[in-house]
């Protein structure tokens, strides 16, 4: 079976909308509660902040001072400026931050550290971009996606 142009457009937005939804389901259904001494509101607003930074300065002079050390040096911000930057360019203008999704998380790196991870969902003009990142205690940022 041959598919159009079209159609392999719309078996890709429904591939990556399973993809979100499964995320959703994973971050919603597994209960994980933020660990004491993280604020919620303070998680969304700082993740929205460094977004829209993102747009006016780009992925590696936002993050670079946000991010903890040990973790500097794990993502290469060349790596995830490109990413970034291929993702706004078919995008168009950004419109708004539409579901926010936040959990608290054990560290895969350090027993006993507790992390917040928030999904952001930001609209634009000609689709959307989810956001991930990752938080410490600090507000450190040790991991940022974008897809």
């Amino acid at each position: 079976m041959i598919l159009s142009g079209k159609d392999m457009i719309g078996l890709k937005k429904l591939t990556v909308l399973f993809a979100l939804l499964l995320c959703l389901s994973m971050l919603s259904g597994c209960g994980n509660k933020l660990a004491e001494g993280y604020d919620e509101q303070t998680i969304k607003d700082t993740a929205e902040q460094i977004i829209t930074d993102i747009h006016v300065k780009g992925v590696t002079e936002v993050l670079t001072p946000l991010m903890r050390e040990d973790y500097l040096k794990k993502y290469p911000m060349e790596n995830m400026e490109e990413q970034v930057l291929e993702l706004l360019v078919g995008v168009g203008n950004f419109m708004a931050y539409g579901q926010e999704s936040v959990i608290g998380k054990e560290s895969p790196d350090i027993e006993g550290e507790q992390l917040a991870v928030i999904l952001v969902t930001a609209l634009y003009e000609k689709g959307e971009i989810n956001y991930t990142l990752t938080f410490d205690k600090d507000m450190k940022v040790l991991s940022f996606y974008a897809k």
